[in-house]
């Protein structure tokens, strides 16, 4: 159980610099989620009592009750951030915004910007930042519009295992729909974020995608994760790569400038590779049958041949024979 005086140093921590600022009860939810529990009225007390040791303004014109720094503080520390914590904050306030809540998001952002000012001092550590960058795979397609309210709603949800209500438009319809989500997990993929949920009474897992979602509400029913799900074996499955059926067992021939490719990015962990007297790979790989791995065939073009299953390699081929004929001169 913490000490008081712990608690005093971890409230202090919450409040953030005005124009931010945060009321009694999300302090106590914060409080709660580092297993502290205190009543509101407590709460109360030891925030009056830490504004009359330190330079923190109380908002009572609102309810529940507002707390901030103010701008003319000193910034308060507990422990002193050091360079290195603070190249860390920054890198993963940079990379990893789009995996946090937007209430976690307000609240780092004073510990941020104290960070900047760290970093500001410390050029040899600083400098790491310019150093590297994280880029994907692939093309690089901009990301769509996501709606920031239903967003912070959707992340709130997550975060206190709640459903809420929200409506959306399927993709290739033309009217929206209405739904009750279940939340489960949310999955980025580039540019993507997608949320992997039940909808309704049913308990079958689902994927929507939060670009296309618009006036979401927050309920107070509670939100519960299917008996049996594992999110980690559900993305392994297929079943955010458009999955069309089970895994297959795919044998393929690629041509040699990709033999290199296969052995070090491996396509499954029971792959095999052998090599032909001429220097092309046949592989073998157990795959999920999904419209990805059709696209990746694909964008080997003439440098791979499927061999097995039949129905991949019959629609590779039709696929293949259909794009010619889009460049197949008229008069041919």
């Amino acid at each position: 159980m913490p000490r008081p005086a712990d608690v005093g140093h971890l409230l202090l921590s919450l409040i953030p610099r005005e124009p931010d600022r945060i009321d009694t009860t999300r302090l106590r939810k914060l409080l709660e989620q580092q297993g502290i529990e205190r009543t509101p009225r407590a709460i109360q007390e030891k925030l009056h009592a830490l504004c009359a040791e330190h330079p923190i303004r109380c908002i009572a014109k609102t309810k529940p009750y507002q707390w901030q720094w103010l701008k003319t503080a000193p910034s308060y520390e507990f422990p002193p951030m050091n360079a290195h914590t603070a190249l860390t904050l920054k890198l993963a306030y940079d990379y990893l915004a789009e995996l946090l809540p937007v209430s976690t998001l307000t609240h780092l952002k004073a510990q941020v910007r104290r960070a900047e000012e760290v970093l500001g001092r410390s050029s040899s550590v600083s400098s790491w930042a310019s150093k590297v960058r994280v880029f994907p795979r692939g093309l690089n397609l901009e990301p769509p519009n996501v709606d920031k309210a239903a967003l912070a709603v959707v992340y709130d949800a997550l975060l206190e295992n709640r459903r809420f209500d929200v409506t959306y438009r399927i993709r290739g319809e033309k009217k929206d729909r209405t739904f009750e989500v279940n939340p489960i997990a949310l999955v980025v993929r580039g540019s993507l974020l997608t949320l992997v949920c039940t909808i309704g009474k049913s308990d079958a897992p689902r994927q929507l995608h939060l670009h296309r979602m618009h006036d979401a509400r927050a309920t107070t029913r509670s939100a519960h994760v299917p008996a049996g799900f594992d999110l980690d074996a559900y993305i392994r499955e297929g079943n955010l790569a458009f999955l069309l059926g089970a895994n297959v067992r795919m044998r393929a021939r690629f041509a040699e400038i990709v033999g290199q490719t296969l052995e070090e990015t491996p396509l499954s962990k029971d792959q095999k590779l052998t090599r032909e007297p001429d220097g092309r790979v046949i592989l073998e790989a157990t795959v999920p049958d999904t419209l990805e791995l059709r696209a990746w065939l694909a964008s080997y073009g003439p440098h791979v041949e499927v061999l097995e299953p039949a129905e991949l390699r019959a629609q590779i081929g039709l696929q293949a024979r259909e794009t010619a004929a889009l460049y197949t001169p008229a008069d041919a």
